[in-house]
């Protein structure tokens, strides 16, 4: 739901910098309905660490997790001992519609969730309120524009919409976030047939050497020691198919159990999208009136719009502090004086540039002449001897 904020392809593993900073119920807010993985290396990290008094609180909370309501303990114990099991899972988790795997092979960034990404989240989640100098100057601004020459005046008004600026910026993002939340819940409840997702498919079974109509070539040849060897080739493939087929099994049967038990989990499940809903319609709320503050800062401001963008008014506040500037005119003027002169530095570079390409391009072409007059000698001293 939130890889645009990310930039990763497809984030689903738990990194440990996550499963020791944040509680189970605060990563899955951001990843309801969905599917998540964790390495068995960090589970056994994770029993690790619950000692730790510092990082035991949110590594006991996911090893209770694991252990006690997706009772996977005995499993992984087993993918930790089997050399043929890759991977274990779904395990299903429904107060958050989430299904969880275990695997041996970590997954590349782009599919891995990290402490950076959690953390995101976390700060688009948060809408913090204005400050209070912040507040009392959009109250102040709420009448007609009003001018000033003092230049404190104007100072501070520079500065308050350089603060306005920053914070559309970040509010944007934070309405996108709490927009997204809001649509993906609306979405889950608005499902009238909401089920938890069933079991991958079945592992294929190996075909049998020589089987008739599977259109397959043998790699050996048909002596009895080839032969020999194909088979036993095929016994080690049909174990590693059945201790496969037995986790898809068991799989299936926690697929079962939680069906038995959704339409009264979904009524919880529900109940839990509803107050999601409610949160994000309070947040976006909250954040969409900040935004109309910061927004009648600018439109109020004495600084004219065409003016109205942070490196214009950081160099504005840099006048009027360094007292190159006293009043918004001569700002405006030297600001002008500027950039004019930076594009007569810009433009004279280009000129300089040009000719030092055209130079090049005479040298070439001067050595191009002498070389096709040399050829047009040697053509024309050919000719007189071949006609003497």
């Amino acid at each position: 739901m939130f890889i645009s904020f990310l930039n990763k392809s497809a984030p689903q593993c738990l990194d440990l910098s996550v499963l020791t900073a944040y509680r189970p119920e605060q990563v899955m807010f951001y990843l309801f309905s969905t599917d998540l993985s964790i390495t068995l290396d960090n589970y056994l990290r994770l029993k690790d660490l619950q000692n730790d008094e510092e990082l035991s609180p949110c590594a006991s909370r996911w090893v209770a997790l694991i252990n006690n309501i997706l009772e996977a303990e005995e499993d992984l114990q087993l993918l930790f001992t089997n050399e043929y099991l890759d991977f274990i899972g779904p395990y299903y988790y429904p107060p958050a519609n989430t299904r969880f795997y275990f695997c041996k092979t970590p997954p590349g960034p782009a599919e891995t969730l990290t402490l950076q990404d959690i953390d995101l989240f976390w700060q688009l989640q948060e809408i913090d309120s204005p400050e209070a100098s912040v507040q009392t100057y959009g109250r102040s601004k709420k009448g007609s524009k009003r001018f000033s020459r003092n230049k404190d005046e104007i100072l501070r008004d520079v500065k308050m919409c350089l603060i306005a600026i920053g914070e559309i910026e970040k509010l944007h993002k934070k309405i996108n976030f709490w927009e997204k939340i809001y649509q993906h819940r609306l979405q889950l409840i608005d499902e009238p047939d909401l089920l938890p997702s069933e079991p991958d498919q079945a592992p294929v079974k190996p075909d049998k050497p020589g089987a008739e109509g599977k259109g397959k070539l043998l790699l050996f040849s048909r002596q009895r020691s080839g032969g020999q060897r194909s088979k036993n080739i095929y016994q080690h493939q049909l174990k590693i198919y059945y201790i496969r087929y037995r986790e898809y099994e068991k799989a299936c049967d926690r697929f079962k159990a939680v069906l038995e038990k959704w339409p009264e989990m979904r009524i919880d499940f529900f109940n839990r999208c509803g107050q999601d809903l409610d949160l994000a319609a309070e947040r976006l709320l909250t954040a969409r009136q900040h935004m109309e503050l910061y927004e009648a800062i600018i439109a109020k401001s004495m600084v004219h719009q065409d003016y109205q963008d942070a490196n214009t008014l950081t160099t504005f506040q840099s006048y009027l502090d360094t007292g190159r500037a006293g009043d918004l005119q001569e700002c405006m003027n030297l600001f002008e004086e500027e950039c004019l002169w930076n594009e007569l530095k810009a433009g004279q570079t280009r000129i300089e540039n040009t000719i030092y390409l055209l130079q090049n391009d005479n040298v070439h072409l001067h050595r191009a002449q002498a070389h096709i007059d040399d050829y047009l000698g040697q053509k024309e001293e050919d000719s007189q001897i071949s006609g003497v």
